[in-house]
């Protein structure tokens, strides 16, 4: 009955452990992703006149 209950214990914070790093790399690749986005947002503002100026 312990050896039971302790593996499912390993198996749960190996559970966690693992959507928890996946997370952590998910966000760090949206934060890059955001980054991208501003630099070619920014880069298409200097190279084309805004329509709002027209």
């Amino acid at each position: 009955m312990a050896s039971g209950t302790l593996f499912l214990a390993i198996a749960y914070i190996a559970m966690i452990g693992i959507i928890g790093g996946w997370t952590w790399k998910l966000l760090s690749r949206v934060g890059e992703l955001s980054d991208r986005l501003s630099a070619a947002e920014s880069t298409l503002a200097i190279s084309q006149p805004n329509e709002e100026e027209e």
